[in-house]
């Protein structure tokens, strides 16, 4: 293949520097020189040094490619049940904290239009009126509603 920049040259040389300049990755002699990189920043026989990286990193062994290709994809698998496990139980926590809200609104409704005598209240309802006479349990309510 002939250059573009030098068309009487052949390109016959690869910059595998990091490429954040004009100059393509394909180089004849001439481009070399312009380019201004180092040598050991080129390679001139690429289909050998990747052939031999390829070799090296054990990738055409297909039965370790394959035990890896298996591994990930149940990693993966097991990572997407965890998510949808998470997913489903905050889904309830919410659902849960709506029901609560919801159960201390009609409390209050109810306190409001019956007007029930405070003493004859369980100690637990008794509790939350002392809470909103204080200014605490009201206020962290509608912080709480808020939230959801």
């Amino acid at each position: 293949m002939n250059c573009t920049h030098h068309i009487r040259n052949y390109v016959s040389i690869i910059c595998i520097a990091p490429h954040k300049c004009s100059h393509q990755r394909k180089l004849c002699v001439d481009c070399l020189y312009e380019h201004e990189v180092e040598k050991k920043q080129t390679v001139s026989d690429v289909q050998k040094m990747v052939v031999s990286k390829l070799k090296s990193s054990r990738l055409n062994d297909s039965s370790e490619l394959t035990m890896r290709r298996k591994n990930f994809k149940e990693m993966l698998y097991a990572t997407k049940n965890k998510l949808k496990l998470i997913w489903k139980e905050l889904a309830e926590s919410i659902n849960q904290l709506q029901d609560l809200l919801e159960m201390e609104d009609k409390f209050y409704m109810n306190f409001i239009k019956k007007n029930d005598n405070p003493t004859e209240l369980s100690n637990t309802d008794l509790e939350k009126l002392v809470q909103i006479i204080i200014g605490k349990h009201l206020l962290t309510g509608i912080i709480r509603k808020n939230l959801i």
